[in-house]
């Protein structure tokens, strides 16, 4: 229901820096194995009608690349997360292998926003302390990673 970068500033205002981590890391993870799990109890056709006729190529490069393949697809706005977990299940990918692109899908978001959020905490406390080159360094390099992935999904899912 709620964006996975809110849940994660709203856990580090919440929890703290590294308790707010782990609880967005964790309840990530857990929501992206049910997804899958859901997939892999699905028909490939049922999956095929949810996700449309871009189906086909992200099948195939999930099938190619696994690992690397979901790390792309965490970071490409499309297909929405609940479809990528569906989608992977569904085209019997390793389970290890989604676990670990998720992992790593997840890593540039939840690392911009652990920035982000503890500058928010350090701005809640003393505005003066809030540091703006840090928040647009975190912000700089994950609209770099974000742009790379992109590059990467694309010269691979026409391939």
């Amino acid at each position: 229901m709620f964006p996975r970068a809110l849940l994660t500033l709203v856990g580090i205002i919440a929890f703290g820096l590294w308790a707010g981590i782990a609880y967005a890391a964790a309840g990530i993870l857990v929501a992206a194995l049910a997804t899958y799990y859901a997939g892999r109890t699905m028909k490939y056709q049922t999956v095929q009608r949810i996700a449309g006729e871009k189906l086909e190529p992200v099948r195939k490069v999930l099938r190619n690349h696994g690992v690397m393949a979901i790390f792309a697809l965490n970071l490409v706005p499309a297909p929405p997360f609940a479809v990528q977990g569906a989608i992977a299940g569904a085209c019997r990918v390793p389970a290890w292998d989604y676990l670990w692109g998720s992992l790593l899908g997840m890593a540039p978001g939840l690392l911009t926003w652990t920035v982000f959020g503890g500058q928010v905490v350090r701005a809640l406390r003393d505005p003066s302390e809030i540091s703006w080159w840090v928040v647009a360094a975190a912000i700089a390099l994950f609209s770099v990673c974000t742009w790379y992935v992109q590059r990467w999904f694309a010269q691979h899912s026409v391939a």
